[in-house]
């Protein structure tokens, strides 16, 4: 008979391959099955990873791309994290919930390009 952690490692692992399947994103769980990593994108909680699962056919309704939403998803988080603006959860902008624009985001690199063309300039003549 299995142990618990034996069948939870063995539903988690199920998880994880779902999640590939869903996203076509590629990675591998983490030794104490807490996290799913992957090369490009950083990590996802169990959790983020359950609920794409648990509400793939939802998704597939609402997303084209399941995959590519999570990477725009991850995209923003970088910037905002940047930026110094608040992020947004991946099951809360998978439902919509409140989150910069693109235009909002661009309208920021656009000032950030800016001011460091400036910083570069002055530093020049200084």
């Amino acid at each position: 008979m299995k142990t618990l952690t034996e069948r939870y490692k063995e539903v988690i692992d199920e998880y994880a391959k779902e999640f590939g399947y869903a996203t076509e994103i590629d990675g591998k769980l983490s030794e104490d099955y807490s996290k799913f990593h992957t090369e490009e994108y950083g990590s996802f909680t169990i959790d983020e990873i359950r609920y794409i699962v648990d509400h793939e056919d939802m998704l597939h309704k609402k997303y084209a791309n399941i995959g590519r939403e999570v990477i725009n998803w991850f995209e923003c988080v970088m910037e905002c994290v940047e930026f110094g603006l608040h992020t947004v959860g991946l099951q809360d902008w998978l439902e919509g919930n409140q989150r910069p624009t693109p235009d909002e985001r661009a309208h920021i690199r656009a000032i950030r390009d800016h001011l460091n063309r400036e910083i570069e300039r002055l530093n020049e003549v200084i």
